[in-house]
């Protein structure tokens, strides 16, 4: 899996979904979260600052990436602590902004993590989740509150949204999962 990952790394540092694609800001983003050890860190964060450079908030994945890299400079910081209080967010980029904001600043975090993610925690036979518009994004949804449970210590919701992306997840076709 290690030499999949480090094959995704495209020449701009950043990880493509595909070979040959370019490289996306929310997967790069993703991957610093979850598996920045194995890449090359140096050439990541370069790539994640050049998006947020560039993108600014309209890609908060790249300022979770930097977060989790260590690699946020003062303006960035800035920027990570005061996107992730705004109350225009939609649920995914709030997910995005607290988990990069629990390097920073774990109480706020926390504070924001019970204030915007709970109340949208919906429960069922199958654990705890937040809907979408659609599968997709209730996946999604569910993942990033997934993140910021495991990096803030929430064991009980952390468990019981594994147990719903287990149930109700993405196959390995890339579709949801049943049954629904």
């Amino acid at each position: 899996a290690q030499a999949v990952l480090e094959d995704s790394q495209g020449y701009s540092g950043g990880i493509a979904l595909y070979p040959y694609a370019a490289s996306d800001p929310e997967a790069s983003g993703r991957a610093a979260l979850v598996a920045g050890d194995f890449l090359d860190r140096s050439e990541l964060s370069y790539y994640l600052h050049h998006i947020v450079d560039q993108e600014g908030l309209a890609e908060p994945a790249a300022l979770m990436g930097l977060a989790a890299l260590d690699s946020l400079n003062e303006s960035e910081e800035e920027l990570l602590r005061t996107a992730a209080g705004d109350s225009g967010n939609t649920l995914r980029e709030s997910a995005y902004l607290i988990a990069g904001l629990s390097y920073l600043d774990r109480e706020r975090a926390q504070s924001l993590y019970d204030d915007v993610l709970v109340p949208a925690l919906v429960s069922d036979r199958y654990g705890l989740y937040i809907p979408g518009e659609n599968d997709y994004e209730t996946v999604d949804n569910t993942a990033g509150a997934l993140a910021c449970a495991v990096l803030l210590g929430e064991e009980a919701d952390a468990g019981e949204m594994v147990s719903y992306l287990a149930e109700r997840g993405i196959n390995s076709y890339g579709t949801p999962a049943g049954p629904y």
